[in-house]
């Protein structure tokens, strides 16, 4: 009985504790981006055809994804698809917990600066969608090789999977697996991947395809 009246007090207090952090912008947007999370990690499935009327509602048409290009501003929090010069959207996103400044390492909490494209399409991944970027690109193996760090052999993959529009090896000192994902944008909590409101991580995979250039600036 006294456990039942405990777990019952703690109900209460954990309940007044979301009424008041949704009474503040800042509580909401924490607690959205905490309900995200849960949903991206309980597995809930994409929706793709609602995303498809979604666009189609605000653009009138899906353009071709070989003609977008997305464009990141890291101190903006922003990712905008272009097509040509004209843009045709714009997302809110969450980086790393330490953001600021080109990856250099495996574990730096970093998110690349430079011209990327996208490698691979994952259609269920632990945060919604992943579209996984072609980083280490070329600049950064060369970058790597001369300071000493990465391989002759590790240069030699980076630059053949660019030849070749390949997944360059992501198991190297330099990081890799970075991408484009779902799972909530109410703060800074990947380890240095680019995250997206959920309904527009759909939105980003009917505008792009493998191929499609990411553009990360500071």
């Amino acid at each position: 009985m006294k456990r039942i009246r405990i777990l019952g007090i703690t109900t209460v207090v954990v309940a007044l504790i979301v009424v008041v952090a949704m009474a503040t912008p800042v509580g909401q947007i924490a607690i959205k981006g905490s309900v995200n999370l849960v949903s991206a990690r309980l597995g809930i499935e994409p929706n793709m055809e609602r995303a498809r009327r979604r666009l189609e509602a605000r653009l009138g048409s899906l353009p071709d994804p070989g003609q977008t290009r997305i464009c990141v501003s890291k101190s903006e929090r922003t990712a905008t698809v272009l097509v040509g010069e004209i843009v045709i959207a714009a997302y809110p996103i969450a980086l790393g917990g330490s953001p600021q400044g080109q990856k250099l390492r495996e574990g730096d909490g970093r998110t690349p600066e430079g011209t990327y494209r996208i490698c691979t399409r994952l259609d269920r991944s632990r945060y919604h969608l992943l579209l996984g970027l072609s980083y280490p690109g070329p600049e950064d193996a060369r970058r790597a090789i001369a300071e000493g760090t990465i391989t002759q052999r590790t240069f030699d993959a980076v630059a053949e999977a660019e030849a070749n529009s390949g997944v360059p090896p992501w198991d190297s000192v330099l990081g890799g697996a970075v991408g484009l994902h779902g799972g909530g944008t109410g703060m800074d909590w990947t380890l240095g991947r680019i995250a997206f409101e959920n309904d527009a991580c759909e939105e980003i995979w009917l505008l792009t395809q493998i191929g499609t250039k990411v553009e990360i600036g500071a």
